[in-house]
């Protein structure tokens, strides 16, 4: 049985120290949040302790691959669990599963069973919360500093297409974060539409 509690001690000790600081979306608070999320929906879906056990491990090392590389970094994380999860007891069969569920968390997501579809609804659960503004703008600030994206109009841009294609994938997260999901797709269609010809950016 792996140990969950300290697995999240020492990753998040790591995570504190390697992560670049101008990560400022994929942080440890971020981890923190989709492992919060992920158990919250796991129990809320009935899994056992054994899934939830499974299922709190990727959550925490889903973007540990970040303190090595930001591309590929599923694949790094995946790495990364293969050296870890063995010293907290995980058998092989358990870092394959915990890897799995790790990569179909790659944008566009590709969740392929009740576990991996958790973790990626978890990944994205702030689209549907009233937090939506702040996260957002913690990943505009990064995607500013690795220079993915140029401006605020087009990151607006990107989120409009994002929140168009993304759908949550379990029934009770469709519920619970739809509505909100397509206000917040509402508030930037607006924003755009009501932007002035000569765009100034926000940094």
């Amino acid at each position: 049985m792996v140990n969950i509690r300290l697995l999240d001690i020492q990753v998040a000790q790591m995570l504190q120290s390697r992560l670049l600081p101008d990560l400022y979306y994929h942080s440890p608070a971020h981890t923190r949040d989709v492992l919060r999320s992920a158990l919250r929906i796991g129990r809320e879906e009935g899994l056992s302790p054994f899934e939830l056990e499974l299922l709190g491990a990727a959550a925490i090392l889903h973007d540990t691959g970040f303190t090595v590389a930001y591309a590929d970094h599923e694949w790094h994380s995946c790495a990364i669990a293969r050296i870890l999860l063995p010293q907290h007891g995980a058998d092989e069969s358990f870092v394959e599963r915990v890897c799995d569920l790790i990569q179909a968390t790659r944008i566009p997501q590709h969740p392929t069973d009740l576990l991996s579809e958790i973790l990626c609804d978890a990944d994205l659960d702030y689209l549907g919360r009233d937090d939506f503004e702040e996260i957002s703008n913690h990943l505009y600030r990064e995607l500013l500093a690795y220079r993915i994206v140029n401006d605020s109009f087009e990151w607006d841009q990107i989120q409009v297409r994002f929140l168009e294609n993304h759908h949550y994938h379990r029934p009770l997260m469709r519920e619970l974060r739809e509505w909100k999901k397509r206000e917040h797709l509402e508030i930037i269609r607006e924003r755009l539409d009501n932007r002035p010809d000569e765009q100034d950016d926000d940094f």
